[in-house]
């Protein structure tokens, strides 16, 4: 399915086609970590994250080196757009940037080598309803992908996958097999926010967990305490009893189990 037809093209200002005008930080679960490809993306709004994924899945592919610089790809960012004027789409977190170095702003002509945007990033780009820098007239911005669809369509948009479901937030690429997201005062394979790098993820659990009417979690605060680990726990047993083992502790599929919907 393309979506290109329900886009709002050659219009530069989100909140015209109903992102809210305001930083998406102040409402924290709008913002997740995302990745892809063994990239960093860093922050994301939750409401593309279907959207970007279904687009890199038919783009990195055709890209040679793929995207596995992980200090060479970007999303949210509060600022003006290049040159200043109008906020940058990546105010709302609602743009990418792609490998970088290889596809700078302003070159004249679309770069080449094994980390270039491929010819068909237009293609695959109007197709999710985003616009590719690349297409404008100047500046071209080669790395540069944006979200031209409103949240509504955007939150629904399911690439290649028929239940129409999507992993909203992705395991953390820095999760060594056999590590799982526990007690801060666990063992060394448990990881409970004793590193700053751990904390978005843990507060992406509780508020995941209140959200789903699991109010014991207590406070948002990115450290996985006795709290938490109830909260888990809990839920585990009323949704995923019979897949479960370790019950209290965030592995890898209760991680996915949590954030598919």
């Amino acid at each position: 399915m393309s979506y290109a037809t329900l886009a709002h093209f050659n219009d530069y200002w989100p909140p015209n086609f109903g992102w809210a005008d305001r930083d998406p930080m102040i409402d924290g679960e709008l913002l997740v970590p995302f990745e892809h490809s063994g990239a960093v993306f860093g922050r994301m709004h939750v409401d593309v994250v279907p959207l970007f994924t279904a687009l890199l899945d038919e783009l990195v592919p055709l890209i040679p080196a793929g995207i596995a610089n992980i200090a060479d790809d970007g999303c949210y960012n509060p600022r003006s757009i290049t040159g200043g004027g109008t906020r940058s789409f990546h105010s709302w977190a609602i743009a990418i940037d792609v490998n970088w170095q290889a596809n700078p702003m302003y070159a004249q002509k679309r770069p080449t080598g094994p980390q270039a945007l491929p010819a068909e990033t237009s293609a695959i780009a109007r197709k999710y309803g985003c616009e590719w820098g690349g297409d404008w007239s100047y500046p071209q911005d080669w790395m540069h992908i944006e979200c031209h669809l409103s949240p509504d369509v955007a939150r629904h948009v399911t690439g290649g996958n028929p239940t129409g479901k999507y992993l909203h937030r992705t395991w953390p690429a820095w999760m060594p097999d056999g590590h799982y997201f526990g007690l801060v005062t666990g063992p060394d394979k448990s990881h409970g926010g004793f590193y700053e790098r751990e904390r978005p993820y843990i507060a992406a659990i509780q508020r995941r967990l209140a959200k789903l009417g699991f109010a014991e979690v207590g406070d948002t605060d990115g450290v996985f305490g006795p709290k938490t680990r109830g909260a888990v726990a809990k839920w585990q047993h009323a949704k995923y009893e019979a897949k479960t083992t370790n019950f209290g502790q965030v592995w890898r599929d209760d991680w996915r189990r949590l954030f598919t919907y």
